[in-house]
């Protein structure tokens, strides 16, 4: 290293002469020597455009664009090494002149130097000339480490050992977590909070939800916390922190998108509020009423965004050729067979990717696992409470027809010979580990190609097949449902359904069964006679708000319209 530091200053030192020689040979406009006087200084070696032609007197960049043009004067700056970086560059090098920031990780210079996360970094140290200037100035750099895989990590044996560290592995903490997801997702990161009093706190509050949150919750909570946590002073912890801190970061918040300033506040008021309630919570209690609802900007309402029908008519005779070729036993048209047998399963079910990832295999017979057939003959999709997003077993109902059954026992049949991993008999199970969500997206890409949409390739998200198939539901029992009282279960209750203009495809929504409406059977126009409140408010706003209810026959899923329509 001290011998490469040593060339460097070589080289330097070369450039330097031949940078000297060209300007005491040149002939300069006052505004060029002006310019060269503060490129010649070594503290303005990565300074910004600005900040030179600030401190050579200059209000404005426009005296050095007007020398720029000259190319003498753009030879002398590229002698010099000043425009041989990016401005993310430039800022993290001034960054580091300072030695006590050159034993930091990358996303504390980051920080330092304005940005959010470590993007910069991580896209300034692609460039070999950045790390040659790096390794010349003492940098250490932190290599990535490379995670377990979730075959290869194992529980922890010392937990309290485990919990004092600054970087976590959940898959290490929890004996069950979803297994379609890489092993970074399960990584939680507190080194990036500077103050350490506040990190061992917010550690504390994650030690705490250890038995309830999911695998996947930890880093994403993390995500939501730092934005805020990282406009707060650097000596501020839980026990030091009030009102007027967050006052004064509410204008930062409002550099973001309303959804991640929603987000931000909303978890930052979750922790704050168990700290200051929870009798569990023994460490240094935040003020009451911290965070105000007040300052927390509205979420916004994304419509759902099914699959346009367009695409599904170029999709489906696609999913019927393959499904011919795999009972033909024949290579199917540009994926594996076991992404077009998933891709059946999702395009009739409209389950969750996490759903059909942790699918049981079935027996030898083709039974139990996730199939299941009832006494009058009927077969189910049979998913289990484990690492799925309700924690609850429920079965949906398909038909022998669609061609799902046959798909599971085509996979059954390629993954009974391949180890057993995570003992749990994973029926899209591969020699590595399960199906994992970043390669079915993957694969949907390079069918992208194949299904066009407004002239361009459509890609679509696992997720979309399940909007899809609510609106196939709508659309096949009709545009107005009959509200209902008690969740549905393993039967479909909607009958008796009225004709109504159509509505939309992006209305369709689904939601948890659980957190459906409890509204009794009435009428648009009985409900306004009965309410005249409601009906001043529809005429004063000029339309009328109505949320409509379709219960899919299978255990706790239904279908939400929003539907709008002019009074």
């Amino acid at each position: 290293m001290q011998h490469n530091a040593r060339e460097d200053s070589r080289e330097h030192r070369i450039t330097s002469l031949s940078a000297k020689k060209l300007i005491t040979e040149g002939s300069w406009t006052p505004t060029q020597q002006r310019l060269l006087e503060v490129l010649q200084r070594k503290k303005y070696r990565f300074a910004s455009i600005a900040q030179v032609c600030q401190t050579a007197g200059y209000s404005g960049n426009m005296a050095w664009y007007q020398a720029m043009k000259d190319p003498r004067f753009a030879e002398v700056v590229q002698a010099l090494g000043i425009l041989s970086w990016s401005r993310p560059q430039r800022r993290l090098l001034e960054v580091l002149q300072d030695p006590e920031n050159r034993t930091k990780s990358g996303l504390q210079i980051c920080r330092l130097a304005g940005y959010k996360d470590h993007v910069a970094w991580n896209r300034a140290v692609k460039d070999e000339r950045f790390v040659a200037e790096l390794e010349a100035l003492g940098v250490t750099r932190r290599r990535r480490s490379v995670r377990a895989s979730h075959l290869e990590v194992t529980s922890a044996t010392n937990i309290e050992e485990e919990l004092k560290k600054d970087v976590w592995d959940v898959r290490r903490l929890k004996h069950d977590y979803p297994k379609h997801v890489p092993p970074s997702t399960y990584v939680v990161d507190f080194t990036w909070i500077v103050n350490p009093l506040l990190r061992e706190q917010v550690k504390r509050y994650y030690r705490h939800q250890l038995p309830r949150w999911n695998g996947s919750t930890f880093q994403g909570f993390m995500h939501k916390l730092m934005p805020v946590l990282t406009e707060l002073p650097p000596e501020v912890h839980m026990g030091t922190i009030t009102r007027n801190h967050i006052e004064a970061l509410l204008p930062a918040m409002g550099l973001l998108s309303e959804y991640q300033a929603n987000r931000s506040l909303e978890a930052m008021r979750t922790m704050t509020n168990y700290m200051t309630t929870s009798p569990s919570w023994t460490g240094p209690c935040p003020p009451r009423f911290l965070i105000w609802k007040e300052d927390i900007p509205k979420r916004p309402q994304t419509l759902p965004r099914p699959i346009p029908p367009s695409v599904l008519d170029q999709l489906d005779p696609l999913l019927e050729t393959a499904k011919q070729a795999l009972q033909e036993h024949q290579e199917p048209f540009l994926l594996a067979p076991i992404y077009w047998d998933a891709l059946l399963i999702l395009r009739h079910t409209g389950m969750r990717f996490e759903d059909l990832a942790h699918l049981k295999a079935p027996d030898e017979h083709g039974r139990n696992g996730c199939l299941d057939r009832d006494s009058d003959g009927y077969w189910w999709l049979r998913i289990d409470h484990t690492n799925t997003k309700m924690g609850k077993d429920h079965r949906i109902p398909t038909r022998v027809s669609d061609g799902v059954i046959d798909a599971i026992r085509r996979q059954y049949e390629r993954s009974k010979h391949l180890p057993n991993h995570f003992g749990a008999y994973y029926l899209f199970r591969r020699e590595h580990g399960l199906i994992s969500y970043l390669t079915f997206a993957a694969a949907l890409r390079r069918l992208a190609p194949s299904l066009q949409y407004e002239g361009h390739p459509y890609v679509i998200a696992p997720h979309q097949f399940r909007h899809s198939l609510a609106t196939d539901m709508i659309e096949l029992h009709g545009q107005r449902v009959s509200w209902a009282r008690q969740p549905c279960h393993d039967r479909a209750i909607c009958q008796g359904l009225p004709e109504q203009p159509e509505q939309p495809q992006s209305q369709v929504r689904c939601v948890p069964c659980e957190k459906a409406t409890n509204v009794c059977n009435r009428d648009d126009d009985e409900s306004n006679s009965d309410n005249p409140a409601r009906e001043r408010h529809r005429r004063r706003m000029g339309r009328k708000q109505s949320r409509e209810v379709v219960y899919f026959p299978a255990t706790r899923w239904h279908w939400q319209l929003c539907a709008s329509a002019h009074a």
